[in-house]
């Protein structure tokens, strides 16, 4: 029974990301489309080839923009990491594909006006985070990638000239894919890792992994293995404790910790058919905690205090990817809305203090914000450069 089950979920994954429809056109055609971003604008993927490139903005304080930067041309582009830098410059990671079927990591590192000082390049499985470390160099960490198992994850460190100083698996910690990662008080990392991850669903776990400053695993916990759990991001509290967001049965997920991971509270928000999920948390006072996420199909940010339950709780017509608390104690949130990057800037209590959109006539969308020494705001996007008509039907095969 549990085979035919395991059969019947991986013929379910595979079909999921498409949308498969049979035209009647005297010859039995059927088109194989893929819906993209939010808009409803389907295409085919094989003909029209992804053209993301990285893009950065600077603005001030006000997001007016003082700079824009695009690179990557020809070339699809998914950064993960924005990281500033003495002196005013900025680094960046993510993957880049520059061929089909083909990938790269990239990192690199810019000068305040968003000049390229120098890149570095590693083709081993998929990178996904970046730390600097205090002595000026940077860990990356990643996953190496072989069919449908995710194998032990991967970190590389770089000194300031993007020279290698050393690579290797994570030292003593059987753990995987990495999915959030912060640095802790005492110099380590803490890290959600999935893994083992296998090809059946049931397999999937959620672990929580604290590290020493040399990436040596202290301890490790592990969280629904037997129940389908996705842990989005985990942030250490003043308690010296850890808050985690994410999913669990559909409803989103918060999970409080003691200091060395063993659960305090949890508790689940979202009602109604829509799939609800917590993409961001931080502590913004003693017990209390903001959450930015996805309640009901629409994108949400509440405030709950040391129980998680809601103080307030306030809705936003948009996609969201990031957030950043500010200096003036407000924050300040990047995603799209209406198919261009997205700037939003509220209070302590979630009412907008403004918002600026920022694009072409084509799809565009923030990654990640970062609030500048000039109290400006630094944005990691992606501008999508394709030459396709929304509307216009690119999935019928003749």
């Amino acid at each position: 029974m549990k085979r035919v089950f395991d059969i019947a979920v991986i013929i379910v994954a595979l079909l999921t990301p498409l949308i498969v429809s049979a035209e009647e056109s005297g010859k039995g055609d059927v088109s194989v489309k893929e819906k993209v971003g939010n808009s409803g604008v389907f295409e085919d993927i094989l003909a029209h080839p992804l053209q993301n490139n990285l893009w950065i903005l600077k603005t001030d304080s006000l997001g007016d923009t003082l700079f824009t930067k695009t690179y990557g041309e020809d070339s699809e582009y998914r950064p993960y990491a924005l990281d500033l830098t003495d002196g005013g410059g900025f680094t960046v990671a993510g993957r880049e594909f520059p061929h089909p079927g083909r990938a790269k990591n990239f990192f690199l590192r810019f000068d305040s006006l968003g000049d390229t000082l120098w890149s570095y390049s590693a083709e081993f499985g998929e990178v996904e985070r970046i730390h600097k470390t205090p002595d000026g160099d940077y860990i990356v960490l990643g996953m190496q990638i072989f069919g449908y198992d995710s194998l032990p994850s991967e970190a590389f460190k770089i000194d300031s000239l993007g020279d290698t100083l050393w690579t290797g698996e994570l030292a003593g910690a059987k753990i995987f894919g990495d999915v959030g990662s912060t640095k802790t008080f005492d110099g380590g990392i803490i890290m959600i890792k999935t893994g083992p991850k296998k090809m059946f669903l049931s397999d999937v776990s959620n672990c929580l992994v604290k590290t020493d400053s040399l990436g040596d695993a202290l301890w490790v916990r592990t969280f629904g293995r037997f129940t389908i759990i996705e842990l989005n991001c985990v942030e250490q509290t003043r308690d010296s404790g850890f808050i985690m967001t994410g999913l669990k049965g559909g409803k989103l997920w918060l999970l409080k910790t003691d200091s060395k991971g063993r659960i305090q509270w949890r508790r689940r928000y979202g009602e109604g058919k829509w799939i609800n999920e917590g993409f961001q948390v931080m502590e913004i006072g003693e017990g209390n905690y903001l959450v930015a996420g996805r309640l009901s199909g629409v994108f949400s940010l509440f405030s709950v205090n040391a129980k998680g339950r809601i103080v307030w709780q306030k809705e936003y017509s948009s996609w969201f990817h990031y957030m950043e608390r500010t200096s003036d104690d407000c924050f300040v949130m990047t995603g799209t809305k209406n198919e261009d990057l997205w700037l939003l800037k509220v209070d302590m209590d979630g009412s907008v203090l403004w918002e600026k959109s920022y694009g072409n006539q084509y799809y565009d969308t923030g990654k990640k914000v970062k609030e500048t020494s000039d109290e400006g705001y630094l944005i990691l996007g992606v501008k999508d450069t394709r030459d396709w008509k929304p509307g216009h039907n690119y999935g019928e095969t003749k």
